[in-house]
This record gives C-alpha cells, structure tokens and sequence, in this order.
C-alpha cells in the first residue's frame, strides 16, 4: 500500500462526535502508539532471543555428544519443535495484530489533521501514515520472521531426525525452512489485501449461521 493510497483511504473515513473532540483523538492515538510500541518491541526482543537460545541449546548437545545420549536427541528436538510453533503462532497473531494498530494510527493521523512540513493544508503527516513500508521493497518485520522462525524449526527438526538414515533430517529441515518462509510472507501479503479479515469475518458468519441451526 502507498502513502498516497494510505492517505487517500484515511481521508475517506467518517467523521463522528467523538472524532470532533481533539481530546479524545489525542488520547486514543497516545494510547495506540503506546501498545504498537509494546507489541513491536516484543517481537524484536523474541527475534533476538530465540536464535541465541537454539544455537546454545544445539552446542550444547552435539558439542558434547560424547557424553549426552543420542537417543535424547530426538525428544529434545521434539520439544523444541513444538516451543517454537508455538511462538510462531503467536509471532503470526502479533503481525496481524500490528497491521490492525497501523491502519487505525493512520486514521487518527488523518483525523488529528497532522500536516506535512511545508505543507500546512496537507493532511498526511505521522509515523503510520508515512512509516516506510520495507528496504529495497523486501526486507521488513515479516521477511526477518520469515527468516529466522523457519530457520529455528529446521533446526529443532534436524536434532529430532538426527539418527535417522538417509539424510531424512536434512531433506526435511530444508523443505520445512523453505515452506515456512514462503508460508509467513504469502500470509503478511494476504494481510495487507484484507484477504485474512474477509475469510475471517465469512467464517464468523458460518459459525453463526451454524450454530443458530442446531
């Protein structure tokens, strides 16, 4: 989405009482900037983290694998699998989570009236309305989960394939590295299109129409 498109879309959304209120907008837009800041400093904390805990947790095994049993590698790499789909899976929530918080910080922007620097009439200032989008049109948050969370689960799986003959450990770590990748940056685009809330809110209304048949 471009900052024209982004500006353009603000622009067109209603105006209420509430909105009148200078006040009111102020406050709800500290207060958004206070959660998008939290949630992204989590996940760059996690990102940090998870690699440096793998790698010591890995070295640790294998460096020593003349005194740890061999056998406990797989339950080990097991646990560790399922540790790190889990973070995955919230990693997933907090992308969707922060293009919520974006879009809505883009029409408090537009609300507020923040004006571009010379260029008092111009409605389109603030860190979502002109935050940059990626570097060089690719690297962005999701491409660095993209990257490491899939990296981390192939290694987690090599450990637990590990005795396993036939180099199964490496065809499998490799796939699911590159499965993986291409699963978190499909779902960051589907995001951006609106194409996750559209299927979200036909399922809600499924699950309504199915309920209320029973």
């Amino acid at each position: 989405m471009t900052d024209d498109s982004r500006i353009e879309r603000s622009a067109n959304v209603p105006q209420t009482e509430a909105a009148a209120d200078p006040d009111n907008l102020r406050t709800a837009y500290e207060q958004l900037c206070s959660s998008y800041r939290a949630i992204d400093d989590f996940r760059a904390k996690l990102l940090g983290f998870l690699p440096l805990v793998t790698d010591g947790g890995l070295i640790l095994l294998t460096g020593r694998s003349a005194d740890m049993r061999e056998e406990f590698f797989r339950p080990v790499g097991l646990f560790g699998l399922a540790v790190t789909a889990g973070l995955l899976a919230y990693e997933m929530f907090g992308i969707r989570k922060c293009h919520a918080l974006v879009r809505a910080g883009q029409d408090l922007e537009c609300a507020l009236g923040l004006p571009v620097a010379g260029d008092p009439d111009h409605h389109g200032a603030g860190q979502f309305l002109r935050r940059p989008q990626s570097l060089l049109g690719v690297v962005n948050e999701p491409f660095a989960a993209a990257t490491i969370y899939p990296a981390v689960l192939a290694a987690w799986t090599y450990l637990a394939l590990y005795r396993v003959p036939g180099g199964l450990a490496a065809r499998v770590s490799g796939t699911l590295f590159v499965a993986g990748f291409v699963l978190i940056l499909v779902y960051d685009q589907l995001l951006k299109h609106d194409v996750i809330d559209e299927w979200a809110r036909q399922f809600k209304n499924w699950r309504k129409r199915l309920l209320a048949s029973l």
